[in-house]
């Protein structure tokens, strides 16, 4: 079993697979934000669109930005948003797809 790191700005603890954060971090963002992030990723695993795990990524992205705020760190900047990052490479696959075909 591997164990991943929490994604909050300075936590070093270690999450379970399938957990997105620690557990003092998860429970310290509203209930609402804990909501959107399972609704995003049953979403992404019922249908496996694109579109849907963007859509996770973003609100994860918001999930850190807000304990970031909570605890008085500086939120992660655009080149550290889960988001961006996916589309960027759902974008490069999608051009090596065409080149494959042509």
């Amino acid at each position: 079993m591997t164990l991943s790191r929490c994604p909050a700005i300075g936590c070093e603890m270690p999450t379970n697979p399938g957990m997105f954060m620690c557990r003092p971090h998860w429970f310290g963002l509203p209930k609402p934000i804990r909501d959107r992030v399972y609704q995003c990723w049953r979403a992404y695993l019922r249908d496996r669109q694109s579109e849907q795990l963007i859509d996770h990524a973003e609100i994860c992205d918001e999930a850190i930005r807000f304990t970031a705020e909570k605890e008085g760190r500086a939120p992660p900047g655009p080149a550290d948003q889960r988001a961006a990052r996916l589309r960027l490479r759902l974008l490069a696959d999608m051009r090596a797809e065409r080149g494959a075909a042509s």
